[in-house]
């Protein structure tokens, strides 16, 4: 197993760190009977001499330390009796365990499969003196306070010295990650529990815990090594909260004067209301950090350390103060760097809000991104490609099909929009893996697209945009030399959001416009067929009149003409013609709603449009008196139409007819173009009269609909006329003008020949 690089699941990787804890060496049982002995109120000192005696190497560990700390007799004189009773049970219990948890620990091989290194940045000197230091300050906090009546001595210096456990035991079996962990605290300010669950996923005091579990300490001992260093309101309540708590207290006086290793940089608590919270007097802790450095000192002997005077240990201390001091330094530096870079971040999306508003269309927004780009990385040429359709890895088997069509937006050195190119791109459209460098790395397709020369050698910075929308910013230098990554991360977001924002408000807008459309053209539909269905249902009712009503009529008009013509009297004679024209009327009619509900299909043929005019012309003004005064308009070039001569004849007549009926004896004029935007036909005929109503603008073309006098017409020539029109291929419109009048529109789309709905006849 690799610490920190494996892809293990988290949890399955600190199961295996404190597996890798439970491997450690354990004490031995001399030591944890050692423990219990001198915890006990009932033990003696023969007890003491014969569980050493019983253990010639931690015989011989006594008298050596007896032998260092200068306190036996002549050597040859010095037995292990005198040697605990000149020690005292204390002094041999922490003497006797310090030193076997310091052999054991310090040669073990890591089973994880780091190696330690012999500089690495885990101090175990300094951090062996900060444990005696916490040791000593607990201890002399209950010694000089009321604690001494509840809390032995010895156990709160035991309890201190082992407070840092779990670091000793991570060092051992993760020796490089460890060394990791001190190296992010110091560079970093952090603690060294931080650091820990950052680089490990655990901290110190947890795996201190399960050791001293493994190792089966005492409880006092156990919850000293797990609950220190807690804000003291967070201490659950137990019987050994006072003990935690004063290693606490002690940890940080030990801090306060730099008797501390990695991550156990200078607290900035008050001493003294800490000490206050939890009934002791502020004095006490001046007494204890007074004399600490030469008890630290005095005792290292006492635990194997070495001799070292207090004078060295200060100096120690100072130099330790320089170097952190130095390191606050340069943090504080790389943190100004830092603050600019972000400053200058906030700024540039400062700009791009201000120039990319709410509802701001795709090109307002990729200026704004131009100009939130240069204001980071200085003047430059800038472009933006915007793909309508997310871009991802490359298929397997590439189709070839359009990948969409790319807008290309190139800026000036000042951010200002020169041109817009769009051009088709090709699949697969693959991005590179890194978010931003090289365009041959990061974006390769794009070598296909026509770039400037300075942008195709340049880079490129993939814009998080959406799964539906992708874009690219380039310029010609590299975008890492000047923001950090968190800064180009944040940016990188923020220009792909606007990009996605508008693009997607930009396709919802005429998603919504193609919706309206649609519905428009589906209720014109829906009006076509209703349309349809009452024009068959007349057809039919025209039908089955022409063949029930025909032949009465028939018959009066032939009695009527009879007695027209046989009878002498004036008044009979009148009345029989008018008989006559009334039931001819009635058959006109008839007809009339038959063709109009069932009219015969178009037969076009090539046809002259002046012809055409001019035939319908004639006729209207035979017919009519006055005789309609019409202007006739038709543009150059237009060439002879395909259309049914007959049905689009009868159709104009009924519009000119209709223009001269609304102001007999005024301009009319017909005016013939053809449209450029679509190449439809366009037959207007534009009358000077008064307009129609919004009652005729509505139903103009309804059969039987007329606003004039009633008796005076049927009211089907509009709606004949449209769909004689519609059968062509064409469609007839109303509106009035705009300075009066009415106008009618023709309108063919099929006009050249090419239209479906014409069939020649057979």
């Amino acid at each position: 197993m690799t610490s920190t690089a494996g892809t293990f699941d988290p949890r399955r990787r600190l199961q295996l760190i404190l597996q890798q804890v439970d491997q450690l060496p354990t004490l031995s049982s001399v030591a944890v009977r050692l423990l219990e002995v001198t915890s006990s109120d009932e033990s003696s000192a023969s007890d003491v001499v014969r569980l050493v005696a019983s253990d010639p190497s931690l015989s011989a560990k006594v008298l050596k330390l007896c032998r260092a700390a200068s306190r036996g007799v002549a050597v040859k004189d010095l037995t292990i009796e005198r040697a605990v009773v000149l020690l005292g049970f204390d002094e041999v219990r922490s003497a006797a365990l310090a030193v076997e948890v310091f052999e054991l620990l310090d040669g073990v091989a890591s089973r994880g499969g780091e190696t330690r290194s012999a500089d690495g940045a885990f101090d175990r000197l300094a951090f062996w003196q900060h444990c005696l230091a916490v040791g000593i300050a607990c201890e002399a906090l209950v010694r000089g306070s009321s604690y001494r009546e509840s809390i032995d001595p010895g156990e709160a210096f035991l309890a201190g010295l082992l407070h840092d456990l779990g670091q000793l035991a991570l060092h051992a079996v993760l020796p490089r990650s460890f060394d990791t962990c001190c190296e992010l605290a110091d560079q970093h300010g952090l603690d060294i529990d931080q650091a820990c669950r950052r680089v490990i996923g655990i901290d110190s005091h947890t795996v201190g815990k399960h050791l001293a579990d493994h190792w089966q300490l005492p409880e006092r001992m156990v919850e000293s090594i797990w609950l220190n260093s807690r804000p003291f309101d967070a201490v659950p309540a137990s019987e050994h909260r006072d003990l935690v708590r004063l290693v606490t207290l002690a940890d940080l006086i030990a801090r306060r004067l730099l008797l501390a290793h990695a991550g156990h940089g200078p607290q900035v608590e008050d001493l003294a209301s800490v000490a206050g919270s939890i009934g002791l007097e502020p004095r006490l802790v001046e007494r204890v950090s007074d004399t600490l450095h030469e008890q630290v000192s005095e005792r290292a002997v006492l635990i194997g350390l070495g001799e070292t005077t207090s004078r060295d240990l200060l100096r120690a201390t100072i130099e330790r103060a320089n170097t952190m001091l130095s390191r606050v330094r340069q943090s504080a530096q790389r943190h100004s760097v830092a603050g600019q870079i972000r400053t200058r971040a906030l700024r540039a999306c400062q700009v791009l809000f201000d120039g990319a508003m709410p509802g701001a269309s795709l090109t307002t927004t990729v200026e704004a991104v131009a100009r939130s780009a240069s204001s980071v990385f200085g003047d430059g040429m800038s472009v933006v490609v915007h793909l309508p359709g997310g871009a991802g890895p490359a298929p397997a088997a590439p189709s070839g099909a359009p990948a969409g069509r790319a807008e290309i937006f190139c800026f000036s050195n000042q951010a200002a929009l020169e041109r817009t190119v769009a051009v088709d791109v090709e699949s697969p459209i693959a991005w590179g893996e890194p978010t931003h460098g090289r365009l041959n790395v990061v974006a390769p397709w794009l070598d296909t697209l026509a770039l400037p020369p300075e942008i195709a050698r340049g880079h490129g910075l993939r814009l998080a945009c959406s799964a539906d929308v992708s874009a690219m910013l380039l310029r010609e230098k590299d975008f890492g030399g000047t923001v950090d990554a968190p800064s180009l991360e944040v940016l990188r977001h923020a220009w792909g959001a606007a990009i996605a924002a508008a693009a997607l408000a930009e396709r919802a807008s005429a998603a919504s416009e193609r919706l309206v459309e649609a519905h428009r053209e589906l209720v014109a539909a829906q009006e076509t067929i209703a349309q349809h269905k009452a024009m068959k249902a007349v057809g039919e009712m025209a039908a089955g009149a022409a063949h029930e009503m025909n032949n009465p009529l028939t018959v009066i008009s032939g009695r009527a003409q009879l007695m027209q013509q046989e009878s002498l009297d004036p008044r009979v004679r009148s009345g029989a013609d008018e008989i006559v024209r009334a039931s001819h009327r009635l058959s006109d009619l008839i007809t009339s709603l038959r063709l109009y509900a069932e009219p015969p299909q178009p037969k076009p043929q090539t046809v002259s449009l002046v012809d055409l005019v001019n035939d319908v012309m004639r006729d209207l003004r035979a017919r009519l008196k006055p005789a309609p005064g019409v202007r006739v308009s038709i543009d150059d070039g237009i060439p002879p139409v395909r259309i049914d001569r007959v049905q689009l004849g009868a159709a104009l007549r009924e519009l000119i007819q209709n223009a001269h009926e609304a102001r007999p004896g005024t301009g009319i004029e017909v005016r013939v173009q053809i449209d450029p935007l679509d190449d439809r036909l366009m037959i207007q005929v534009i009358d000077s009269g008064p307009g129609l109503s919004q009652t005729a603008l509505v139903h103009a073309f309804d059969p039987f609909f007329s606003e004039k006098p009633s008796g005076r017409q049927p009211g089907l020539g509009l709606a004949r006329a449209r769909r004689l029109v519609e059968i062509n291929g064409g469609s007839l419109t109303l509106k009035n003008g705009a300075h009066g009048g009415a106008v009618a529109t023709i309108a063919l789309s099929g006009w050249r020949g090419r239209n479906a709905a014409y069939r020649e006849a057979a």
